[in-house]
């Protein structure tokens, strides 16, 4: 970055600030009187009626009441200023809120070279105009307290045509109660009525070309944003582009009345110091996008915490509250210029690309304010250059955009080039590998066919499984013959399950067993056939009803059954085993025993769920010890549900590796009890499907859910 551009940039800003020549210094008013009668308004079309006004706080006088008058007091009226706020009055200092009457008598030439006008730009913040005894203007409804008054904001043009006096008795009643600024904020101007007409239409024209400057700008970026997502600077300039095409209307002529004459004094208040506010803190978002190396995070989150903070009593207060936290934002004008003199430097030190252009935009502005704000104190005579400094903004930020989107472009086209070459390259080691890949490919080709053909003779062998397994296993018409309502959840991980269920009835002893054997899939499901071959020759054919005597024999099935491999040691089974036999015409007796899983019930109206522990050791292996097993008893009434499983329900993780937990599975069991065990079961799919999402099952899962 050349540090000659923001210098040459600076310089003639300076010269346009002092380019303009100095007219001869107006006449001020004295005591209430404007003495224009060797004024020239053919050299000098316009006047500002600055000086000495009388004034008359708290109230209204008119034209006659004020000559009578005795006592007479003054204000100094400016091209800018506070109003009557701070004001010397009665032994005291004005505060915001009140009215006041204004009068100043003007001593008009005897040559007037024309028509006059009066523009009075809008008084803070309602107020009626009146000369000589008539009323020719007013904005709002200036009255004596809130309730009374209705502010508005309206610049107007008064033609005074036919004037029979050269003498003009101006009286302003100005009344506030909105806003921390009252009274005449900025004196009107008296002048020729084609030179203030003219004025006029040219701020309005300057305006509608700044506006639609700020538009297609604003459209711009934001297209260019929808093509290149990561490029969030030009999505910042395009909605400070917005917010200062919002602002805009709501300043000067105040066109936004034209386009929504509805709109209140409230809301153009508030949109007003919503775009100052905003684009401040866009603007750092900005320069943050553009050089994230020199400004620095913590600048850039302040500068947005402070101005989201504004923007957000702004939207929640009323203008009578939010209108005095405009003073506030001249904390942040010297800690922007502290912060843009430290980023300069920066700049010139790592020789940032576009730096130049990003300062020049930013101290062109600001130098353009510091002219306006000398300009209408009347420190200096030059001229209003704000415009001048807006545009240099808008148009250095937005070539300064383009200049990188330009960049990145040409390095998009260099990098096309050189990858181009390297294709062309490549193509050749490409070619020369063609074949040996291709012989590769025909050798890869026949070992997967092959391994589909395996594949194909496993798939269909464990079909015949699945078959065999179904077959000997329950079906649901047992469950159907002895439970009315019931509910069977039996998802298996693969094809075939390492999970089984079994039903038998023994005299009046109904035997049911839910198992979990060790592994899943074909290991599995052996198990469960040998798990489901034990149960039959204990209970069908031996006659034992038991649980923990089921537990004890089954354990000795399977270890006899195993005891040829000792590599079997760990497997075996966890399992519950409970028998129903009636106890009274309505009640149950419930024997349990259990291996790693426990029984859960709940009787009618379904509030307390609970449970009969199962032993914390499995069957077979070598942790096997009977005396872990043992029988537990319970009465139930009709209607309580059982509900009785394996761990691959509660062990099922999701997509985070997050298991669905007992806890989870106990509250909805307890929840739903009271609905049919399908509801039941419906709920339970659901959650599991909800839980699961893209996961995939990790175990197989059985639940039973009967009730008496």
């Amino acid at each position: 970055m050349s540090i000659k551009v923001v210098i040459h940039i600076i310089l003639l800003s300076l010269l346009a600030a002092c380019a303009a020549p100095n007219p001869p210094s107006p006449p001020q008013a004295h005591q209430g009187v404007l003495n224009l009668r060797q004024w020239n308004f053919a050299e000098q079309p316009k006047v500002a009626l600055c000086g000495e006004w009388a004034f008359y706080f708290d109230e209204y006088l008119s034209t006659k009441q004020l000559s009578a008058r005795a006592d007479k007091s003054y204000i100094i009226i400016k091209k800018q200023a506070d109003g009557w706020k701070g004001q010397p009055w009665a032994g005291a200092y004005l505060g915001s809120f009140g009215y006041a009457t204004f009068y100043l008598q003007i001593i008009l030439p005897k040559e007037k070279s024309g028509s006059l006008a009066l523009k009075i730009p809008p008084p803070k913040t309602s107020y009626q105009a009146y000369v000589n005894g008539q009323l020719l203007g007013k904005v709002g409804k200036a009255g004596i307290n809130h309730t009374s008054s209705i502010p508005a904001y309206a610049p107007i043009l008064v033609p005074l045509n036919n004037l029979e006096s050269d003498t003009l008795q101006l009286v302003m009643h100005v009344a506030n109660f909105h806003h921390r600024k009252g009274g005449i904020a900025e004196a009107p101007t008296l002048g020729l009525k084609t030179k203030l007409e003219s004025d006029t239409n040219y701020k309005i024209w300057r305006d509608i070309f700044l506006m639609g400057t700020f538009f297609m700008m604003g459209i711009n970026h934001l297209f260019l944003f929808f093509l290149y997502r990561k490029g969030v600077s030009s999505l910042y300039f395009a909605l400070i582009c917005f917010i200062t095409l919002g602002r805009s209307l709501v300043l000067g002529e105040m066109l936004i009345q034209h386009l929504i004459p509805a709109i209140s004094w409230e809301w153009m208040l508030r949109i007003e110091y919503l775009g100052f506010f905003g684009n401040v803190l866009f603007a750092a978002l900005f320069a943050r996008a553009l050089f994230p190396q020199q400004f620095s995070r913590w600048v850039t989150q302040l500068l947005v915490g402070f101005n989201a903070l504004c923007l957000g009593l702004i939207f929640v207060t009323p203008a009578r509250i939010h209108s005095f936290i405009f003073p506030f934002a001249y904390i942040i004008i010297p800690f922007i210029l502290v912060v843009l003199i430290i980023v300069t430097i920066a700049m010139v030190r790592q020789k940032a690309k576009g730096g130049g252009i990003y300062l020049a935009g930013n101290f062109t502005v600001i130098l353009t304010i510091i002219n306006d704000v000398l300009y209408h104190s009347g420190i200096i005579h030059t001229t209003d250059l704000i415009f001048l400094g807006v545009f240099a903004y808008f148009f250095s930020q937005s070539f300064l955009i383009a200049q990188r989107f330009s960049l990145a472009f040409y390095q998009v086209a260099d990098s096309s080039k050189k990858l181009k070459m390297l294709n062309e390259t490549l193509e050749l080691r490409v070619s020369s590998r063609t074949h040996e890949l291709k012989q590769q490919k025909d050798a890869i080709d026949d070992k997967n066919q092959k391994l589909e053909i395996q594949a194909k003779r496993i798939n269909d062998s464990i079909k015949v499984a699945q078959n065999i397994q179904q077959a000997i296993l329950p079906d649901e018409q047992q469950l159907k013959q002895y439970f009315s309502d019931y509910f069977l959840m039996y998802r298996p991980k693969d094809m075939v399950s390492g999970d089984f269920y079994w039903i038998h009835q023994v005299q009046e002893q109904l035997v049911v067993v839910a198992a979990d054997c060790t592994g899943h899939g074909v290991p599995g499901a052996m198990m469960t056939m040998i798990g489901k071959m034990s149960l039959d020759k204990i209970v069908k054919d031996q006659q034992i009803t038991s649980p923990e005597t089921i537990i004890h024999h089954l354990h000795q099935e399977i270890h006899s059954i195993l005891a040829k491999d000792r590599a079997y040691d760990y497997h075996g089974m966890d399992l519950a085993i409970f028998t129903l036999q009636p106890h009274t015409s309505t009640q149950y007796r419930l024997t349990f025993a259990g291996a790693k899983i426990s029984l859960y019930y709940i009787t009618f109206p379904y509030r307390e769920f609970q449970s009969l522990a199962g032993s914390r050791k499995p069957i077979e292996g070598e942790a096997y010890e009977r005396s872990s097993f043992q029988n537990q008893e319970v009465i139930l009434p009709k209607q309580a549900m059982i509900y009785v499983g394996s761990d691959g329900l509660a062990d099922q993780n999701n997509h985070r590796r997050r298991r669905f937990g007992t806890k989870l599975l106990y509250e909805l069991l307890k929840e739903n009890a009271h609905l049919s065990a399908a509801k039941q079961k419906e709920v339970l799919e659901e959650a599991l499907e909800l839980h699961m999402l893209k996961s995939e099952q990790r175990d197989d899962i059985l639940w039973l859910g009967l009730r008496l």
